[in-house]
């Protein structure tokens, strides 16, 4: 997207896409210990995991409905979210205290976030620019859940990921089926 941005400003210049980079890689991941961090954490499977931070557009407050959706059709699990500052994690925690949220996680720490996680969840409202967080997403070795959006999609098709709507509803139908 951010190409084709450049070129409607000007045709004539040569764009070169240079795509981001994972944080974390699949050896990582398997190498990491798992949860070192968080020994006392008891998470029940499977778990759903969202890195990143906690803005409007990123959509974890319809992340989190989803998960209680699928928390009163009786689904067991995890939900835990890695990111966000604490005032962030206080708007939701009170609606939400099932959640696990680790608010920010140290790049070194991540491979071990991910390695407790069965499906990795995008459930972005809006954008068009690709999140890193989805080259990592996809070293993962997890489910991806991601929103049917242009943000996610000049990545991710329905052959590497369940695809679905912007919306509480959306999000908990891909969780369920992952």
């Amino acid at each position: 997207s951010y190409a084709d941005r450049v070129s409607r400003i000007d045709s004539k210049k040569k764009i070169v896409v240079v795509p981001d980079l994972p944080l974390v890689t699949a050896v990582q991941i398997d190498s990491a210990s798992k949860l070192a961090k968080f020994p006392e954490l008891q998470l029940d499977s499977p778990v759903f995991l969202y890195v990143g931070n906690l803005g409007v557009h990123q959509g974890v407050d319809l992340l989190l409905d989803a998960f209680e959706i699928l928390q009163r059709d009786g689904l067991r699990g995890s939900l835990v979210i890695a990111g966000g500052q604490q005032a962030e994690i206080e708007r939701f925690l009170p609606a939400h205290p099932a959640a696990h949220f680790f608010g920010i996680v140290e790049p070194d720490d991540l491979p071990a976030v991910y390695r407790v996680a069965d499906v990795v969840v995008a459930p972005r409202r809006s954008g068009t620019n690709t999140p890193m967080k989805i080259f990592d997403y996809m070293h993962s070795g997890c489910t991806i859940v991601a929103t049917k959006l242009e943000t996610h999609t000049q990545v991710l098709d329905e052959d590497c990921a369940i695809l679905v709507e912007p919306s509480a509803e959306g999000l908990a139908a891909g969780m369920f089926r992952a």
